[in-house]
């Protein structure tokens, strides 16, 4: 589940990560059973891989479409290659997003241009 804080930043959840994989995974299935050829890129896209406890690489593309954040999984890619992602750690630092699996760790705060702001949250809210 997702959720819009008061000052505006999208908070998502681990598990919510995780359902936009199954999603994506269902999505490529269906795909080849209607004869579907699926690339490698589409196969990435669509896994949560947890490094170590509370760390992550998730594909930023399937992150930020399936948000509605940016339009289409080509601005993302430009948004990207222009150096307008970042990645900001809980204890201050910043990384700029140069591919489309940075690692991530609940805390983080992905920055998507000047004013689209996501918190990866540890667990689904309550509504």
């Amino acid at each position: 589940m997702t959720q819009e804080t008061p000052d505006g930043i999208t908070e998502v959840s681990v598990q919510e990560l995780m359902r936009m994989g199954f999603r994506k995974q269902n999505e490529l299935a269906a795909g080849l059973e209607k004869g579907k050829k699926v690339d490698d890129e589409s196969l990435e896209e669509a896994l949560l891989i947890q490094l170590t406890s509370g760390e992550y690489s998730a594909s930023i593309r399937l992150i930020l479409s399936e948000l509605g954040l940016v339009k289409s999984r080509g601005e993302t890619k430009r948004l990207i290659d222009q150096g307008a992602i970042q990645v900001i750690h809980e204890g201050g630092g910043k990384t700029t997003v140069s591919d489309d699996r940075p690692l991530i760790r609940v805390g983080d705060v992905i920055r998507v241009g000047k004013r689209r702001f996501v918190k990866i949250v540890g667990a689904d809210r309550e509504t």
